[in-house]
């Protein structure tokens, strides 16, 4: 006596049978390849059904093949667009979003004045912390100090974007327009949560960190806005980059010592020479 699943089994290779005869020969579909019946997909996960490209079966047959190379090339540009836009928003200015640390590599090869400062960037990179080499201490902030033009922002904005790249929250912030904005937010009540953004993100990079033609101090309130934000960083251990052309000395004349001694703390401090970037 047949069982059930036997039977089930003969019924449809019965239709299955009767299916292909009752279609005449004129009329069957030729193939150019049968693994995929020239849809270039092996299987029903597709990028149109909203699949990742990852999880998709193509073919390797030509149409397979050129299928993919597509679905890569639309998931490169649909990556881009999604980086471009969390580079926007945390405000790296349009002429530094495409730098990387290989581009700079490649720009300052030849020239040693920049080799200590790409080392150690690349290491923040790579371990999220770099070694100090006045306090042999690991720290998870950088300054790069040096003179105009010698692609301090270049080499630390890479820096900003691998920790974007890995998901964390970050903000590129021009040291003078963050301390004007936060004193303009006064009447509004916009300054805390202006502050409060800086201060909480879990990486920001300084740009252009004090004035080198000034010859005298900060005002209270400027020098207090500066405090507030390297101060609640430092306590806790959330990452600073900065960009300065100055030494410690002329940081703490303008800003004060208070606040240059946290940045000591929980910075190494890296010269950058060489070439003038800007003359090239």
């Amino acid at each position: 006596m047949k069982d059930v699943h036997q039977e089930a089994t003969e019924i449809v290779q019965s239709m299955q049978k009767t299916s292909t005869q009752s279609i005449p020969a004129s009329r069957k579909t030729t193939y150019q390849c049968v693994s995929c019946q020239d849809t270039g997909y092996l299987g029903w996960k597709t990028p149109h059904a909203g699949y990742p490209v990852k999880e998709c079966a193509f073919c390797e047959c030509e149409k397979g093949q050129k299928t993919l190379d597509y679905w890569k090339l639309q998931s490169i540009k649909t990556q881009q667009k999604q980086l471009d836009s969390i580079f926007s928003n945390a405000g790296i200015p349009a002429h530094f979003r495409g730098f990387t640390i290989e581009s700079m590599v490649e720009r300052c090869a030849k020239d040693p004045g920049k080799k200590e400062a790409i080392a150690t960037v690349r290491s923040f990179i790579e371990n999220g912390y770099v070694e100090d080499s006045m306090s042999k201490r690991y720290k998870n902030g950088l300054v790069l100090s040096g003179d105009f033009g010698r692609g301090k922002t270049g080499l630390l904005t890479p820096a900003l974007r691998s920790m974007l790249e890995s998901g964390k929250s970050g903000l590129w912030i021009e040291t003078y327009d963050f301390i004007s904005e936060i004193q303009s937010g006064y009447e509004d009540g916009s300054s805390l949560k202006r502050l409060e953004a800086a201060q909480r993100a879990d990486v920001i990079l300084l740009d252009d960190f004090g004035d080198k033609s000034r010859t005298n101090a900060e005002s209270d309130d400027r020098r207090r806005i500066i405090y507030q934000l390297i101060n609640y960083r430092h306590n806790n251990g959330l990452p600073m980059l900065i960009t300065s052309n100055l030494t410690a000395a002329e940081m703490s004349m303008q800003f004060g010592q208070r606040t240059v001694e946290r940045i000591i703390e929980s910075c190494a401090w890296v010269k950058v020479g060489g070439d003038n970037l800007r003359l090239f």
